[in-house]
């Protein structure tokens, strides 16, 4: 992702460290959904607002709950030591396991290899008790 001086500072620690995690947390949701720069905020406010009292905005809401706690599960299980070996998936990363994913590698520092697009004999072959391997290139094998 190409970011402008002023994000690659930010990056780097200039605003401090939580803001260098809010935009390194940009950063990989970015790349995980191929986007190659960052788009320009151009509200005043910089935030997503809704009318909370229209009936017409529920499936809006429901969205955001399902996006905030999809992602906060696993959140909450890197937090705690808890989170999977690794995730792997047939097709392209869903963005919940994705929100969470980022989340807890930029928030608790917890390392969860995943890797997406394996395609759906990949995953027929896997049996439990099976053991794999994710390289640092993203290669999988299964032995």
């Amino acid at each position: 992702m190409v970011l402008t001086d002023e994000q690659q500072a930010l990056l780097d620690g200039s605003g401090g460290e939580v803001m260098a995690k809010v935009v390194k947390t940009l950063v990989m949701y970015g790349e995980t959904f191929g986007a190659g720069r960052m788009a320009p905020v151009t509200s005043a406010y910089g935030h997503t607002v809704i009318s909370f009292g229209l009936g017409a905005m529920k499936p809006i809401y429901d969205l955001y709950d399902t996006l905030l706690s999809g992602g906060m599960v696993l959140y909450a299980a890197c937090a705690m030591g808890r989170q999977p070996a690794c995730m792997l998936f047939s097709r392209h990363i869903d963005s919940l396991a994705a929100s969470g994913a980022i989340l807890g590698d930029v928030w608790t520092d917890v390392s969860m290899p995943v890797v997406d697009q394996l395609g759906d004999a990949f995953l027929e072959q896997v049996q439990t008790g099976m053991k794999i391997t994710v390289a640092e290139d993203g290669a999988v094998t299964v032995e």
